[in-house]
């Protein structure tokens, strides 16, 4: 019980600047985006020329969008490593080997990020200081670039997909997440590895860390897992759940169960089919203990 009671301490005082980083994630989120649609008003498509122009021309937005981005992923990483603590308590068999992967995904991602952009700006600054402006020279500029940095991010996003999947699959099992919220998790875990659509996953992912840090402030629509408050894995309860919940809590005993209208209207009608306990056996519809004789029926006929 004590170490119950130290882990839910634990988890209320860690829990708020944990929240505080969810949201600032959140609004990291959004800063990045904009500031990348200032750095590219325009989309250049495949052409590597008008790339690097863009970048040279809005050099300012563009170091500061992949700086946002990069500290989104610092935040996510706090949010991950709080969760996966609160999951593990209620979930030992959730493997200890995580841990390192929340510490090194985010991690290496965020510095891939910053370096991969600074990497791409000196590319631009010299295809526009010198050399002939032609696509054949933005693309070779563009593959000379090293490829240390993208093997890191490519490494830190493995790391950081296998780690928010996971986290969040567990912490849907123990009751911490919603089940809505831990499938969210998996899809923003695999759009990671495979961006399907661009921009979609920034889209979902500012969704889920600001409903993940709604619930760990307690203030989700509904109220959140009993898990929060006992400690121990359980089931995240449903709207109607939760109302039947509230309803026993209020009507005296939490023994007695709300009867539902069909259960009392069979209830009614198999009162009103009980046979009556008084009157003639034949009445009640049972056989008589007593059959009358073929000889006493005549005499009565008589």
């Amino acid at each position: 019980m004590a170490e119950q009671a130290s882990q839910l301490e634990w988890e209320r005082r860690v829990g708020r600047p944990v929240a505080v980083a969810a949201f600032a994630s959140v609004l990291l989120s959004v800063a990045s985006v904009i500031a990348q649609s200032r750095a590219f008003p325009r989309s250049p498509g495949d052409r590597a020329r008008e790339a690097l122009r863009l970048i040279d021309e809005h050099s300012g937005a563009f170091l500061a969008s992949s700086i946002l981005r990069g500290l989104s992923y610092l935040t996510i990483g706090a949010v991950l490593w709080y969760l996966f603590r609160a999951t593990r308590h209620r979930r030992p068999e959730l493997p200890a080997w995580l841990m390192p992967l929340i510490y090194f995904g985010p991690l290496v991602l965020a510095v891939s990020t910053v370096l991969t952009s600074l990497a791409q700006l000196d590319a631009a600054q010299e295809f526009i200081t010198r050399g002939a402006h032609t696509e054949a020279r933005a693309d070779s500029l563009i593959n000379g670039l090293s490829q240390v940095p993208q093997f890191f991010g490519l490494a830190g996003s493995f790391a950081f997909a296998v780690s928010l999947v996971l986290v969040s699959m567990n912490a849907m099992r123990v009751g911490l997440l919603t089940r809505f919220l831990g499938i969210i998790g998996v899809v923003i875990g695999a759009l990671i590895v495979l961006p399907l659509v661009p921009g979609v996953r920034e889209i979902i992912q500012i969704f889920w860390l600001g409903a993940i840090g709604a619930i760990i402030l307690g203030v989700w629509p509904g109220g959140r897992g009993r898990t929060w408050e006992t400690g121990l894995p359980d089931r995240w309860l449903s709207a109607a759940e939760q109302r039947r919940a509230a309803l026993r809590e209020g009507g005296g005993s939490s023994h007695e169960q709300p009867v539902e209208p069909e259960e009392a209207a069979a209830g009614e009608s198999s009162e009103r089919r009980e046979p009556a306990e008084v009157g003639d056996p034949a009445e009640r519809g049972e056989p008589s203990q007593h059959p009358v004789s073929k000889k006493r029926r005549k005499k009565r006929r008589r």
